[in-house]
């Protein structure tokens, strides 16, 4: 039995990864194992872990809440890693003032980074840690046009690259955000046992609602048109997709590298992204017409469906902020990446369905 600690399980990828091990493994919350329930003081006989099977081995998944685990507690910390001594450490709880304001915004940075710190500091109690990054490592003040891991992880042997005709030599972060990610990036890369997982663009159920491609399809479903501040180039990455590479990691005996880009590969525009949400609206619209037992009400609704304006605010382009998916599909192999216009149709159809039942929802990831 192989035993993973999972931190943020509670919000937007922790959520997803439950939820895909529920759907597509057959995982079922169990009792814990007795190693969990005698040994940590903040956990009872009736906590529960996710149990699963994956390539003919067992896995125990525990993803405690902040009271049973608080990140920031080094003791708990502790306690946890040196009473189970869990085969993998999924490190993706972050502090946010994003939807809980009683939350003290000054401390992001601070908290986030003790807590990582934490981890580190007592990897070896662990067989592997892994960590979310994120691509303001790169520097978000300027374009970030396919970049790799190289730029990052090997700096001493690569002063610069050319990419596009141009030199672009690798700057450190000047905002404080993408300074305690390149920060925690160094000491990732110096690790012998810990993984960044670098994030661009991350969309999907559960994420806040004013993430771009959830708030175009609200405002596609209240019929507002779709304001945008600026255009851009994202690499967008559908979060089922990420929960499947992640899984495909957490599978493998060793891993060649200690980062790797968590994007697709391929560069979308914000319009073409309205477009593909006024499609999924389209294509919304049309199959719930087809069901002959929808009531007057809800059938007026849809019929209302169109496609919504695009407005920008500012003229141009902001800065890129694209990667090169090549060390992750080196390290995968042959990874089918889910096609972005039904990933949108699917997130699509997954809000109108929560707002069909409770027409006040707001996004209840944290």
């Amino acid at each position: 039995m192989k035993r993973i600690l999972l931190t943020g399980g509670s919000g937007f990828v922790g959520r997803n990864l439950t939820d895909h091990i529920k759907e597509k493994l057959g995982g079922e919350m169990r009792p814990a194992s007795r190693i969990i329930t005698d040994t940590i003081s903040t956990v009872t006989s009736t906590f529960e872990s996710l149990f699963f099977e994956m390539d003919g081995e067992k896995y125990e998944l525990c993803a405690p809440t902040s009271g049973q685990l608080n990140v920031l507690d080094e003791e708990a910390v502790c306690e946890w890693l040196g009473s189970v001594r869990f085969d993998t450490v999924l490190h993706f709880a972050v502090y946010t003032d994003a939807v809980d304001k009683n939350k003290d915004g000054t401390k992001i940075l601070d908290y986030n980074l003790r807590s990582f710190m934490i981890f580190y500091k007592y990897r070896k109690l662990c067989g592997r840690l892994f960590y979310s990054g994120s691509g303001a490592e790169y520097d978000k003040n300027y374009d970030i046009v396919s970049a790799r891991e190289e730029l990052l992880s090997d700096p001493d042997s690569i002063s610069s690259e050319i990419l596009n005709g141009s030199d672009i030599i690798q700057l450190i972060p000047t905002d404080p955000y993408g300074l305690m990610k390149y920060t925690c990036g160094r000491l990732i890369e110096q690790s012998e046992n810990v993984c960044n997982l670098r994030i661009f663009g991350l969309f999907g159920k559960y994420e806040y609602e004013f993430r771009f491609i959830s708030d175009m399809c609200l405002r596609s479903l209240s019929g507002r048109p779709f304001e945008v501040r600026q255009n851009v180039v994202f690499d967008y990455l559908w979060v089922e997709d990420f929960v499947r590479m992640l899984l495909e990691l957490l599978s493998k005996e060793e891993l060649k590298y200690h980062s790797y880009n968590m994007v697709s590969g391929k560069k979308y525009n914000l319009q073409q992204l309205c477009n593909m949400v006024n499609e999924a609206a389209v294509e919304y619209r049309e199959q719930m017409l087809e069901d002959d037992d929808i009531d007057a009400e809800t059938k007026d609704r849809i019929m209302r469906l169109v496609k919504q304006p695009v407005i920008f605010a500012k003229d141009g382009m902001n800065n890129e902020y694209t990667a090169s998916n090549e060390r992750i599909l080196e390290e995968l192999g042959d990874f089918d990446y889910t096609d972005m216009q039904e990933a949108i149709n699917r997130l699509y159809f997954w809000y109108a369905d929560v707002k069909q039942k409770d027409d006040s929802f707001v996004s209840l990831a944290i």
